[in-house]
């Protein structure tokens, strides 16, 4: 907690005091609730106390981002700026959904063909669901800015990315699922990759349940 506010509106007798945190997020979702205690002059000249209570998440995403620099290993590579976010993982009463997207730019005089894929796994039951993005070939533009192409915002289908659970999760259970977003550039004779390299597992259990 940094600190406790208080304050009123400046025009009448209402007064508020609320907590003022920076609140911590992850992919899954971390559980925050908000406290605001409000007091209001009633036309005794009394001050009763309200207190509003609200629960919420804070998500915080995953990204990997940039153009690729070379190494000794790999010398050449497409100068594309590739963007790769995992945005939210999380269980919503009766899914577990993946929820991301992926982003290039090329401001190379080089053309390159971009292609992505999002999958979503249980290595324990050998349940899988993958979806291709369309492939297309990006840059230079006549005016030699480069072309810009999105594979998105890209949002899971219940039917392709989400995880059926259809109940919350047990006291004793736990599910783990691994998510994995994987943007490709081939170009330059040379390939760059933007993703997690093993993907990213998540545990659910009773404290995922909304």
């Amino acid at each position: 907690m940094d600190r406790a506010r208080s304050g009123g509106n400046g025009r009448t007798d209402d007064h508020f005091w609320y907590d003022d945190y920076s609140y911590e997020g992850s992919v899954k979702g971390i559980k925050h609730k908000l406290k605001v205690d409000v007091w209001r002059r009633d036309n005794d000249g009394n001050f009763p106390q309200d207190t509003v209570e609200k629960n919420f998440r804070v998500y915080q995403p995953i990204v990997i981002s940039g153009i690729k620099p070379s190494t000794w290993e790999k010398p050449t590579v497409t100068g594309v700026s590739g963007y790769n976010e995992l945005s939210r993982h999380y269980f919503d009463g009766t899914d577990i959904i993946m929820d991301g997207y992926v982003y290039a730019y090329n401001a190379t005089d080089n053309i390159c063909e971009m292609s992505a894929w999002f999958r979503h796994s249980n290595f324990a039951t050998g349940w899988r669901q993958e979806h291709s993005a369309p492939t297309e070939d990006i840059g230079p533009d006549p005016e030699g800015k480069g072309i810009k192409r999105t594979y998105g915002p890209y949002y899971t289908d219940s039917s392709i990315l989400n995880y059926h659970v259809g109940r919350p999760i047990g006291e004793e259970e736990e599910i783990t699922l691994n998510v994995h977003i994987h943007l490709d550039a081939d170009g330059n004779g040379t390939t760059d990759t933007w993703h997690g390299i093993d993907g990213f597992d998540n545990t659910f259990d009773k404290n995922d349940n909304p």
